[in-house]
């Protein structure tokens, strides 16, 4: 991982309404971002964590998803 891919406390790479591609317990996820901790969430404040949606019909919040599981953001 090169330095400026490294996530950074107080700098998150993604914003709210962004839609992104994401890993959580080894299965792949399309979602909006809902919510940014830019500074981390309690006892683990080493990266950005991400509040996400995924879904239209039944939609499901994943909570504190860090800026490491994120694969890349859709346009």
């Amino acid at each position: 991982m090169r330095s400026e891919d490294t996530p950074k406390p107080g700098f998150p790479k993604y914003s709210r309404d962004e839609i992104v591609n994401f890993e959580d317990n080894d299965a792949m996820y399309e979602g909006k971002i809902l919510v940014v901790n830019g500074r981390g969430i309690f006892g683990a404040d080493d990266q950005p964590y991400y509040d996400i949606i995924v879904g239209n019909d039944n939609p499901v919040l994943y909570k504190n998803i860090p800026e490491i599981a994120i694969i890349n953001k859709n346009s």
